[in-house]
């Protein structure tokens, strides 16, 4: 009987559960993409506390928008210990390992989207998150779409958009646009152990 008891534990740890940061009081064009330009990365630090102390597999992250658009996304994630950015040059380090998703996003019209990564990221807890965005899409739009997003009391966004260059988020070169904002985002992560494990020294 009791192993029974320690089964249904365990497969109850593992529902995936929903993170929500923010209310998305406001909106802002410039994250996690600028539409009206061909290219552009945004990086953005939400602190343990707003991802509520969880830990484990996160498998999507989903963006409120106000028009309709569809992007090329290269999407990544880095646990840190940043707790904001100090300067337009100050970006988290990104790897290829790092990417979670790559392809198409289409934004409908006041709505949510939700990104479902390819490869589910690790989200260590106590930790800190980036979430990076990279824009490649190569084309612009017109019609600007602005993304629920909440002003913060530090700068834990930074951006950069450009309309003849593209940018490799593993290699960013580029100074950035330091902002007091956050999208208000959901996550949906499973706490599957994973995040409890330490990384080897």
């Amino acid at each position: 009987a009791t192993l029974c008891v320690l089964g249904l534990f365990n497969l109850n740890a593992q529902e995936p559960e929903t993170i929500t940061v923010g209310s998305g009081g406001e909106n802002f064009r410039y994250s996690p993409t600028y539409v009206y330009n061909k290219y552009s990365i945004t990086q953005q630090i939400f602190v343990a506390d707003e991802m509520q102390n969880k830990s484990g597999k996160i498998t999507s992250v989903s963006f409120k928008g106000t028009k309709a658009a569809t992007r090329n996304f290269k999407v990544y994630m880095v646990n840190t210990d940043k707790t904001s950015f100090s300067s337009g040059s100050d970006w988290a380090a990104i790897t290829e390992n790092d990417l979670v998703y790559s392809g198409f996003v289409t934004f409908p019209a006041n709505d949510w989207v939700t990104i479902t990564f390819q490869t589910p990221f690790t989200y260590k807890k106590g930790k800190n998150l980036v979430l990076c965005v990279n824009d490649v899409t190569g084309s612009d739009q017109m019609s600007i779409t602005q993304f629920a997003s909440d002003s913060k009391s530090d700068s834990r966004l930074l951006y950069v958009n450009d309309y003849y260059n593209g940018y490799d988020a593993t290699n960013i070169t580029a100074s950035g646009t330091l902002e007091s904002k956050l999208n208000h985002v959901q996550f949906t992560i499973v706490d599957d152990g994973s995040g409890e494990i330490l990384d080897e020294a």
